[in-house]
């Protein structure tokens, strides 16, 4: 029996400015009408056919950390990230001129701004194949239809859609069923980490509210490959899709996580009050 000392909070946040690249632990994600500002701004892309390189054709993609110049909220804001093998490279966090390029990600053609030969090589070099970097473009959104909810969704360049909320009841329980070394949650790359729940409570909520947001439950996560890169090696394990098999199997694949969408858009804080009306 679980019991609570205190209602859902807001327990963790996160931000993964490259896809399928290392992400940022933050104190608070501001929300837009396409997802977190910053989330999933970059995408590494192949250079002949613009397709987005993930985690799931390049587990290495994990190995580049990024980081948000310091202090976050001041300033010039810059994007530091590491390839490895290359020197760190600072760049900004807000351009809307440059040469464009396309960027396709799950069939949506995307046109945004080319980050450079520099940068390309160093990412070319460490991946063995020719790629770019492009970086997402609002005024270019990328709109996918949602057949869960019935409507059109505007995301970046996330899978498909603009936010993942996961208890962190969910992973504990799953660790609890595997046993031996636990996995880390960033394996599950969510954005918004809910505490003091029972275990996959997301999946039964149809709405969450955190001080002025509001967010619309979408489907829940089918998990890929990507949960089986160990994210601080680039190596691949068996776990946890062996055992998300064995009870948490829907027709599309297995779920860990639940998607949402940005009804009202605001401040996510941490520690903040999280209500399920």
């Amino acid at each position: 029996m679980y019991q609570y000392q205190s209602e859902p909070n807001v327990q963790s946040l996160f931000l993964y400015p490259i896809k399928s690249c290392a992400g940022i632990q933050v104190d608070s994600l501001n929300l837009l009408s396409y997802g977190p500002q910053y989330d999933r701004q970059f995408v590494v892309v192949d250079e002949k056919t613009g397709e987005a390189l993930t985690q799931r054709e390049y587990p290495r993609l994990c190995l580049v950390r990024t980081s948000f110049q310091a202090p976050f909220n001041r300033g010039p804001r810059q994007l530091n990230f590491q390839v490895p093998g290359v020197e760190p490279f600072r760049i900004p966090l807000e351009r809307e001129v440059g040469e464009e390029r396309e960027a396709v990600v799950w069939g949506d053609v995307c046109r945004g701004l080319d980050e450079g030969n520099v940068i390309a090589e160093a990412f070319s070099d460490f991946l063995g194949k020719r790629c770019r970097l492009v970086r997402y473009l609002p005024k270019n959104p990328r709109l996918r239809m949602s057949h869960t909810l019935g409507a059109t969704v505007s995301i970046s360049f996330a899978d498909a859609y603009p936010i993942l909320v996961v208890s962190s009841a969910s992973l504990d329980d799953l660790n609890r069923r595997i046993g031996g070394e636990p996995l880390n949650m960033n394996r599950f790359r969510p954005n918004v980490v809910i505490g003091n729940t029972a275990p996959y409570a997301e999946d039964q909520w149809s709405a969450i509210s955190v001080g002025d947001v509001l967010l619309r439950g979408a489907n829940q996560c089918v998990r890929c490959v990507t949960t089986l890169v160990d994210q601080d090696t680039g190596k691949l394990g068996k776990e946890p899709l062996r055992m998300l098999k064995k009870y948490r199997r829907i027709p599309d694949g297995v779920i860990f996580a639940r998607n949402f969408i940005i009804l009202r858009h605001g401040i996510i804080r941490m520690g903040e009050v999280v209500s399920t009306p």
